[in-house]
């Protein structure tokens, strides 16, 4: 996933899709997941805020979406609650600019090496 961003435009947006994730193993549902994911950022000279959240898609249609508020790390783990009723899943994942540049300065977002695994429900992100 790449975002490039020149002169700011508020709102502009990149999104990466995963293929349908298997929640069901065994007779056993994945009641929480968890995915690493790299996040790099390169500036010109100036920063904007860049806001990554994960919109969770069920088969019903029903969306949950969930915000990273951490863009200073190069890595992140983050817990994704699954609800139990649910066999797949799809998570999208969208970079948003938001502000607008006042100089001609550049930004790079870069997300890659995304990877889901089994986990123990322990706690989750907050809901928007």
């Amino acid at each position: 996933m790449y975002l490039f961003n020149y002169y700011g435009k508020e709102g502009q947006q990149f999104k990466l899709s995963t293929p349908a994730v298997d929640l069901l193993h065994e007779n056993d549902r994945y009641k929480c997941m968890e995915f690493y994911y790299i996040y790099t950022a390169g500036y010109g000279s100036s920063r904007n805020a860049i806001v990554l959240t994960i919109e969770t898609k069920y088969p019903d249609n029903s969306t949950r979406v969930f915000e990273i508020d951490t863009t200073e790390t190069s890595w992140a783990l983050f817990n994704i609650p699954i609800e139990e009723t649910y066999d797949s899943a799809v998570f999208d994942f969208v970079a948003t600019q938001r502000g607008t540049r006042t100089s001609n300065n550049y930004q790079h977002i870069y997300i890659d090496d995304v990877s889901f695994m089994r986990k123990d429900c322990t706690s989750t992100l907050p809901i928007f």
